[in-house]
């Protein structure tokens, strides 16, 4: 089992997924606009 996790912030958003054994599977950062919606 994965767990995701979202912190949205007035001008970003930060996106990570941790898998069960606790490791780190993906991380992100994206614009809080279309564009980073898009994406």
């Amino acid at each position: 089992m994965s767990v995701v996790g979202i912190d949205i912030a007035k001008h970003s958003f930060d996106i990570a997924t941790v898998q069960a054994n606790g490791k780190h599977r993906t991380k992100g950062k994206l614009a809080n606009d279309p564009a980073g919606f898009e994406a």
